[in-house]
């Protein structure tokens, strides 16, 4: 599915049952985990503008996880702001985008929309044997957010493999002018992700 995040896998796993496309019986759960899938949750002014729009829409209210509708109507005020600045040539220019930063809430939201998941996971095939494979980044990530992103989620009770180290992503390991995964880096994500269990 195109441009997922964790708004859209929690959105699936609420509204599909995943167990009528799953024949085992038993297994693991492996939610694969880019960096960008936050900002993609969050919904920053980029990716709304791009692919977003009909994405959906969390926030949190206190610790309570709420979905509302879509970006596009769920919060009219900000994605119609978002519409409109995204055409200044300098913001642009200048590779701006809104949030100019992610902060504590939006780690924050995006570890509760992991919590739900596992929990639909759960309900689905009665069992808890979830994780969260946190993937290598195309571009460096501000290493205290990272350790926030962690916390948040082993706080609530989340079982973390973290393969951000396996390889120095980039160019040799993603699609031509595209920072997705090629093959190269899938054989050795697997290999690595199965020695992990083995």
């Amino acid at each position: 599915y195109t441009g997922h995040g964790t708004n859209h896998v929690l959105a699936r796993l609420t509204h599909q049952n995943i167990r009528e496309q799953v024949n085992e019986k038993e297994g693991k759960a492996f939610y694969l985990f880019f960096w960008d899938h936050i900002a993609r949750a969050v919904g920053t002014m980029k990716r709304y503008t791009h692919w977003l729009h009909f994405a959906p829409y969390y926030y949190l209210d206190g610790d309570s996880l709420i979905r509302r509708k879509m970006f596009k109507d769920g919060r009219p005020i900000s994605s119609f702001i978002y519409q409109n600045i995204y055409q200044s040539n300098i913001l642009n220019y200048f590779e701006v985008d809104f949030p100019l930063s992610l902060r504590a809430s939006h780690f924050d939201l995006v570890a509760e929309m992991v919590v739900q998941s596992k929990i639909q996971y759960q309900t689905q095939f009665d069992d808890d044997d979830f994780y969260i494979v946190l993937m290598p980044a195309y571009k460096k990530v501000n290493e205290d957010d990272f350790n926030y992103f962690k916390k948040a989620l082993k706080q609530r009770g989340v079982s973390i493999l973290d393969l951000t180290d396996i390889v120095n992503y980039g160019p040799k390991y993603t699609l031509k002018n595209n920072p997705h995964p090629n093959e190269y880096f899938n054989d050795l994500f697997t290999k690595a992700m199965f020695n992990s269990f083995k």
